[in-house]
């Protein structure tokens, strides 16, 4: 038997911890076991903010943080400008940064921010009625990279969730 490396099976999957409550987030402290990364999805979550700060720090696995647009399953209705503040304000918790392609544009100021941080970001597209075709999702791709002003090359991931 011979072992093969990790670069020739590609990435590996990575199992994610969603984040929405309080509870979540009380269970996610108290995990012996954590998963591969927390999702923080700071939309749902807004009415904690404060108490956010104090158990962040005992997370024992990376962190990504997203406030969702309302088109896109987003919680709480929030405006550009509340999830930017949002996303701001935890930014040097995260070791990762979810934004929404439709957001990448007008995110882009804390994108930029995120990298001088060293954050990993993510650009994400959400549908939940179809699964678009591989053209579609290629197109897709090249938009993140013009609209987030990211070469694939900079970009940590680009997400589809589908059906």
């Amino acid at each position: 038997m011979t072992a093969r490396s990790s670069a020739t099976r590609g990435p590996r999957s990575r199992i994610v911890g969603i984040i929405t409550s309080q509870v979540d987030l009380d269970r996610a402290v108290r995990m012996r076991k954590p998963p591969d990364l927390f999702e923080l999805r700071l939309d749902c979550l807004v009415r904690l903010v404060d108490q956010l700060e104090s158990k962040l720090p005992r997370l024992c696995a990376p962190l990504i943080i997203t406030a969702r647009h309302p088109q896109e399953g987003g919680a709480n209705k929030l405006s550009v400008r509340q999830r930017r503040a949002l996303l701001a304000r935890f930014l040097n918790y995260a070791d990762y940064i979810d934004v929404e392609l439709r957001s990448a544009y007008a995110l882009r100021s804390l994108l930029t921010l995120a990298k001088k941080k060293k954050v990993r970001r993510i650009i994400s597209f959400h549908n939940f009625k179809s699964t678009p075709a591989p053209r579609i999702l290629a197109a897709l791709a090249a938009t993140a990279n013009i609209e987030g002003q990211l070469s694939l090359e900079q970009l940590r991931a680009f997400g589809i969730m589908t059906t």
